[in-house]
């Protein structure tokens, strides 16, 4: 199960946070996001699958036929990709990936993996139909996950908390121990009234490592952030044992309109990395 799909499951066991007047003007301020914003990030996220899928061309016979001509525009004016393969007499592949509205309620793609972006009133869907070994090792779920990374940080920026993660380095040795500050601040001109920061209200993912809890249900809120001031906590994980490049993800267990604050950070092993302040 990937991670997104956790965390969408996590979020229906988490309580809303407290926030003193803030909430109706973040709600506001959502409102007026102009849709070219939205729309901007949406084409840059569809291109971007759309280039991981046809780079995988020298790997897979059945995206041989993968072009520009794949990525068309819908009814709700977002890109989508719906590229068929024949591979026999009546059966062809398909993998089609499609950004609609939110409130699209239309079965845009039957037996289709939905990731929704409230805030951005957007969700996105994909499928594949006959796979098989033909797609053996490629994981379209991975690819659009990872893709979509920019519409969760556009609407990361209309949370009233936003979270970040800071290490003393970026790249480690293999084997070494990662040490990181999880840190979430109060972006509002308000006060809020937030769960404190810890293994009990945070999860953290990294190389199939994790720390902290996905339901922080029972965590009390107690504490009040003032504008601009922030929670922080140190985290802590085994080294890895194999170079190459690992994705941290982490999100804190208080949301709004069912997103939770979120951030990523990469982190590089190496056999013998240089100096890295």
């Amino acid at each position: 199960m990937s991670y997104s799909s956790i965390w969408n499951r996590a979020l229906a066991l988490s309580v809303l946070f407290g926030v003193f007047g803030t909430l109706a003007h973040a709600q506001s301020e959502m409102d007026v996001i102009p849709r070219e914003q939205v729309m901007a990030v949406a084409d840059s996220v569809m291109d971007d699958i759309a280039s991981r899928i046809d780079a995988a061309k020298t790997r897979y016979l059945v995206f041989a036929k993968f072009d520009q001509g794949s990525l068309t525009r819908n009814a709700d004016g977002f890109k989508e990709i719906r590229y068929t393969y024949q591979l026999a007499e009546e059966r062809n592949l398909e993998v089609n990936v499609v950004m609609v509205s939110s409130k699209n309620k239309e079965n845009v793609l039957p037996n289709g993996h939905v990731m929704e972006f409230p805030l951005a009133g957007v969700k996105i869907l994909w499928s594949t139909v006959r796979g098989g070994f033909y797609l053996e090792g490629f994981d379209l779920g991975e690819l659009v996950e990872d893709a979509t990374w920019p519409m969760e940080e556009f609407q990361q920026k209309q949370l009233p908390i936003s979270m970040s993660l800071e290490t003393p380095k970026t790249t480690y040795r293999v084997g070494e121990e990662v040490k990181m500050d999880i840190v979430v601040k109060n972006v509002t001109t308000s006060s809020l009234r937030v769960k404190p920061l810890n293994s009990e209200t945070a999860y953290c993912a990294m190389n199939k490592q994790e720390w902290g809890t996905l339901d922080p249900k029972h965590a009390p809120a107690k504490l009040i952030l003032g504008p601009g001031e922030e929670l922080r906590v140190q985290m802590k994980m085994h080294g890895i044992q194999k170079p190459g490049d690992f994705r941290i993800t982490c999100s804190y267990g208080i949301g709004f309109q069912k997103v939770r604050p979120e951030a990523r950070k990469v982190l590089k092993v190496d056999e013998n990395p240089n100096n890295d302040n």
